[in-house]
């Protein structure tokens, strides 16, 4: 699912192409984030979070604004994915509409997967995956990716 929603992503032309990277990869980031976190590696999201918490002139607790930080970048993945919300306050017929640069979600939600998928501890992450994983093709595709890995 990374390689192929990075191949989404570099090879994208139009807004389904990026909407189709953000869901492949926010797939990802919804199977190695609990697994980081049931080994207290902390994900990259979370480090996100846990900056822009601490850049925020806001009177909320840093957890509190943690969490907003979260969501946030969630929001575009969940907007995808939902039409309406869960307590009925927004009709789906009312919620069609996604206003985001799809393109740039799509570079974020990336970004967070690969980190996620390079923090995973061994059995996950082993050198034999390693090396099937790490073509040229892999390598060329998240070269592309403007945001920090590591």
């Amino acid at each position: 699912m990374l390689l192929a929603s990075a191949r989404f992503y570099k090879n994208g032309t139009c807004d389904v192409d990026f909407a189709t990277s953000i869901l492949l990869s926010g797939a990802v980031n919804e199977i190695t984030e609990p697994l980081l976190k049931e080994f207290s590696i902390k994900t990259r999201r979370g480090h996100f979070s846990e900056l822009a918490a601490k850049l925020s002139k806001s009177e909320k607790s840093i957890e509190r604004k943690q969490k907003i930080h979260f969501a946030l970048t969630k929001s575009v993945y969940n907007e995808i994915k939902h039409a309406g919300d869960h307590n009925g306050k927004v009709k789906p017929s009312e919620d069609l509409e996604i206003f985001a640069n799809l393109k740039d979600e799509a570079e974020w939600s990336l970004s967070f997967a690969l980190n996620n998928f390079l923090a995973l501890p061994a059995p996950y992450v082993t050198q034999q995956k390693i090396n099937h994983i790490y073509t040229d093709e892999f390598l060329d595709l998240f070269q592309t990716l403007r945001y920090e890995i590591g």
